[in-house]
């Protein structure tokens, strides 16, 4: 059965067998070390805000998805490269099945094997997920990096707070004492902004520890209120500067950049001290709406996007609810089934080209459309399976046919043979079709051995064509003979004359259709002509010449099937006349009293005395076959 995997919309066709269930694009890649990378992702987003992949690839080839995803691995920018290449991924594996898919299916349908079946670009998987597991342990080693590092950070972190502390327990009485705390104070503060990322669950307690020593520090200054307000005022500066900054993200067309930016400013707006008292509020009110501004142009591309997903989600519904239209559909012509398959291929295209749909709906809808798509598929493998069943016992029919034509080819028999052959050719005919791969060859081996027969028989009845019309000089010839028989008065002479001919006529055989009618009744003309002319040996003359005909059919090669078919013309033309002479005497039985019938009892008197002496010549001759046939079958 042909499927498609939770990464594939492609097919295999034709012969037609089942095809696995399985991804043909998948390859084996280390899913928890995955899981953990997602994990850790999830948990750096206050560092790294989730990224929006733009790049389009529904239309690239495997060997672009593979140039890209090598291209990917080498990158400097491992994380970006990392979450370019899951979602580089995902089309990967679509497009691998759905070519695979399509070449197992045509291999088939050329009427191999599956299990012979090389996939050329079989390569091109083993060297995407070679790059993307490349860049996997470049991340998971980065992450181990970075892991380390906010370790190390946060052990660095602490020993500045420690430092911080000590500063609050310090005794501030004096102005020099001051100055070179708040010196002290400022390096520390540096120092702890400049040590960046700290593990997620230990920020905000460092910043709450932070804040209490900072706000404690300056509690203790508070006889120092010049200087306090000095760098209090020197903070609000700084946090006036970064507004700015935050406004000018309102421009920035790249709005990953502009998120990114964003936390950035927030983290250095935690890092500055604190504003004067009575500013502070107002500060972080005009630093928020900033923020707001840049969040606000950020949410509305989000929800841009996400009405988008929701159009999507339409489409791809409506392509479901067409696709599953394909589930009931029936046909018994190949040809309609590949233009069904088109068609649904047509709709996976518009699948294709449709951008993503709501996280939350997008396995339910592809799932959906997924089943409808198989559904087919092994409808129509299941199609062509029995097709090529089919064809299997039609060769076998025509190979059969083939074999039989072939004993005929060289056949002399030729009445017997050319009916038995076109017999085979209307069987022919009626048999089904077989494999394009066979077709032309078989019916060439069928067509040559007919072909062979009916041009020797066409040979063969040319050559007779050109003998009947020697046939026919002959016999003209001895028409003429006979006819100058007619003046001569010697009996025995002409008798003897009378026999050869008659040998000789018989020995020629046929002449041409068209005038053996009339060829026929001039002889029987010139016969009785001569009959005639020695009516004293007429009977005896015929007798003789019926005689020696049957003798010479009896010597002829089709001798016993010609003297058979003249023993039943007898047979039937006595019982025929028969029936007539039965007949005839109950006419005549029923007119014997009748008045004024003597005259018409007297013609069925001759009537019936002809019919007996007809039937007696008959009998005769029947006994004559009958005789010559026992002769040749002893014989």
């Amino acid at each position: 059965m042909t499927t498609i995997s939770d990464n594939t919309h492609e097919e295999v066709n034709n012969e037609i067998t089942s095809a696995p269930t399985t991804n043909p694009a998948h390859e084996n890649i280390d899913v928890e070390l995955e899981n953990k990378l997602d994990e850790h992702d999830m948990a750096s987003a206050q560092d790294h805000e989730e990224e929006e992949i733009t790049a389009d690839f529904s239309k690239h080839s495997l060997e672009q998805l593979n140039e890209a995803a090598v291209k990917a691995s080498k990158s400097d920018d491992i994380r970006t490269a990392h979450l370019l290449l899951k979602e580089m991924r995902t089309f990967f594996d679509n497009l691998y099945s759905k070519t695979f898919n399509e070449a197992l299916q045509h291999f088939i349908e050329q009427g191999n094997l599956r299990d012979d079946f090389a996939f050329k670009d079989e390569y091109l998987r083993k060297n995407f997920y070679e790059a993307y597991r490349t860049i996997q342990h470049r991340r998971a080693e980065m992450k181990a990096l970075q892991d380390a590092e906010k370790l190390r950070n946060l052990e660095e972190k602490k020993k500045v707070l420690a430092e911080i502390h000590d500063l609050t327990e310090k005794d501030l009485s004096d102005v020099e004492m001051v100055r070179k705390s708040l010196e002290q104070l400022k390096d520390l503060q540096k120092k702890f902004k400049d040590i960046r990322n700290t593990p997620m669950e230990s920020r905000e307690e460092l910043w709450s520890t932070y804040h209490v020593y900072l706000n404690r520090f300056y509690d203790k200054l508070d006889i120092y209120n010049e200087l306090i307000t000095l760098d209090r005022e020197k903070n609000l500066d700084q946090k006036i500067e970064l507004i700015k900054k935050v406004m000018e993200l309102v421009q920035e067309p790249s709005l990953n950049k502009a998120q990114t930016t964003l936390n950035k400013y927030h983290e250095d707006w935690k890092n500055i001290g604190p504003a004067p008292k009575e500013s502070s509020e107002d500060i972080w009110q005009r630093f928020k709406a900033a923020s707001d501004l840049v969040y606000e142009k950020i949410n509305a591309y989000r929800a841009e996007m996400d009405g988008k997903r929701e159009e999507n989600l339409v489409a791809k519904t409506a392509l479901c609810e067409k696709a599953e239209s394909f589930i009931t559909y029936e046909s018994d012509k190949a040809k309609e089934w590949i233009a069904k398959t088109k068609e649904l291929e047509s709709l996976f295209e518009e699948w294709r080209a449709i951008g993503p749909v709501p996280r939350k709906f997008n396995q339910s809808v592809w799932d959906r459309f997924k089943q409808a798509y198989n559904q087919f598929y092994t409808n129509k493998n299941n199609y062509f399976k029995f097709l090529n069943n089919e064809r299997a016992v039609n060769l076998k029919t025509k190979t059969e046919l083939c074999e039989k034509a072939e004993e005929l080819m060289n056949s002399i028999e030729w009445n017997k043979a050319t009916k038995s052959i076109l017999e085979l050719q209307d069987q022919w005919k009626k048999s089904g079709p077989v494999h394009e791969k066979q077709s032309d060859k078989i019916w060439k081996r069928f067509r040559a051995a007919c072909d062979t027969f009916f041009n020797r028989k066409a040979g063969h009845f040319e050559h007779q064509v050109n003998e009947q019309k020697e046939n026919l000089a002959a016999k003209t010839a001895l028409l003429t003979k006979l006819d100058d028989l007619k003046s001569k008065d010697n009996v025995d002479e002409v008798l003897t004359e009378v026999k050869s001919i008659q040998a000789e006529w018989n020995r020629i055989g046929f002449v041409p259709m068209a005038q053996k009618e009339d060829m026929q009744k001039r002889y029987n003309e010139a016969l009785n002509a001569i009959y005639g002319a020695f009516k004293m040996v007429k009977d005896e003359m015929r007798a003789k010449e019926q005689s020696s005909q049957y003798e010479l059919m009896a010597a002829s090669g089709d001798g016993k099937f010609r003297l058979q078919k003249e023993e039943r013309f007898l047979m039937d033309k006595i019982r025929k006349l028969k029936g007539e002479l039965a007949t005839e005497q109950n006419n005549m039985g029923f007119f014997a009293n009748s008045k004024n019938a003597s005259s018409f009892i007297q013609q069925i008197e001759n009537n019936l005395k002809n019919s007996r002496a007809e039937i007696s010549k008959l009998e005769e001759k029947l006994k004559m076959v009958r005789g010559h046939l026992r002769n040749n079958t002893t014989a």
